[in-house]
This record gives structure tokens, sequence and C-alpha cells, in this order.
């Protein structure tokens, strides 16, 4: 995560929402694209972190959002 996308986190998302979607067939390997995005206090929507997964599991969104708290 760039630094900036961290300090909107901070600013936006800690202790209100996040918003996570799975999109299919993005790639060759078939592979969700797991895609989580913030909104701003201006109603602007801005890109925290996106991740290709094995499939569409709680295992997933597990590592998904691990990975998220280690940011």
């Amino acid at each position: 995560m760039h630094p900036k996308q961290v300090t909107l986190v901070e600013r936006f998302v800690a202790g209100f929402v996040l918003i996570v979607d799975g999109i299919f067939n993005t790639n060759n390997s078939k592979s969700p694209l797991l895609i989580a995005v913030g909104i701003t206090n201006s109603e602007k929507t801005f890109l925290i972190a996106f991740s290709y997964c094995p499939s569409e599991n709680k295992e997933s969104y597990d590592f998904f959002f691990q990975s998220l708290k280690r940011e």
C-alpha cells in the first residue's frame, strides 16, 4: 500500500466502513479479484487494496483482511 492510501484508510475507514467486493473472470486463470475501497467525506471512493485469490471462500477473505490489518 502506498503511504497516501494508508493515511486515507486511517482517516476515513478506521471504525467506519470498508467495502470489499469480489470480481470474477478478470484474468486467464479465472481467479477472483478481491477489491477493497473506502469512501471519503466528499463521497469519493479510493482504492485501498486488491488481491487475486484461489477462490471466494472464508480462508481467502481471512487472508485478505489479515493482510490489511498488517498494513
